[in-house]
């Protein structure tokens, strides 16, 4: 999957083969090797960890502090861009930029690739960042205890930590959400997805609402933890041209 989708989408997008590490566990670094010494479009290979929580924390003890992360699945297929937004790696540099100037730690996107729920904003606030792509300045802080709901778990850290995350509206992602073979889907049931959503409710109550069942009733249905409404505070516009004049303000 890795080269049919996220290579190639962060290709098409523009991003430099030099600035990709691919991290994969110990068991299938000769696999990975075999399949991508053929694909030009990546860096390097570097053998890291099993589990999703412990490999995104093996990546950020890797890298030095302060280090601008811009972390991916394995399994993005769109990036999916409103009309307005020039590149998607400007995008991510801008998002960069705006972490720095407010102080925090965590950004995203879009958990969603409809143009229909889409702004031409971002905004901070006390909202989800999706796991499947997004961006932070590394700390080295240990976010997430599990793997199940890691995402929402370290949303929830960063928004008690700096008061808020950020999260580009303009770009919607695209994944199949639960549905690959391989990783957690090996481990992954209702039961363990429930007892991951009431723990991370219960860690943070003040931020989340009670563990609900999407899409009650239907075979794919799963426990999902939502947060509670809170105001929102438009930042930017994704489409700012940042001049090295405004730099210094």
């Amino acid at each position: 999957m890795l080269p049919l989708y996220t290579l190639k989408t962060l290709e098409r997008h523009g991003f430099n083969k030099d600035q990709i590490d691919i991290f994969v566990i110990p068991d299938e670094y000769k696999t990975y090797k075999e399949n991508l010494e053929l694909n030009p479009h990546y860096k390097n290979l570097i053998v890291g960890v099993p589990g999703l929580s412990e490999q995104r924390q093996f990546i950020k003890d890797y890298y030095p502090m302060g280090q601008h992360i811009f972390f991916c699945d394995d399994d993005l297929n769109v990036f999916k861009l409103k009309p307005s937004v020039s590149s998607l790696p400007q995008i991510v540099q801008n998002m960069f930029f705006l972490l720095e100037a407010e102080g925090l730690h965590l950004g995203g996107f879009y958990p969603t690739n409809s143009l229909l729920f889409m702004n031409d904003r971002i905004i901070k606030g006390r909202i989800y960042i999706v796991g499947a792509a997004y961006c932070c300045i590394n700390t080295k802080e240990t976010d997430t205890w599990e793997s199940e709901k890691e995402d929402v778990q370290r949303s929830c850290y960063w928004i008690k930590k700096d008061g808020a995350v950020l999260r580009c509206e303009s770009v919607g992602i695209s994944t199949k959400y639960l549905k690959n073979p391989g990783g957690l889907q090996v481990t992954r049931t209702n039961l363990n997805i429930l007892a991951a959503s009431e723990k991370v409710f219960q860690t943070y109550p003040d931020l989340l609402q009670a563990p609900q069942l999407k899409k009650a009733g239907k075979p794919d249905a799963y426990w999902d933890c939502n947060f509670l409404k809170a105001a929102k505070i438009v930042v930017s516009q994704p489409t700012a041209v940042l001049e090295s004049t405004n730099l210094e303000h």
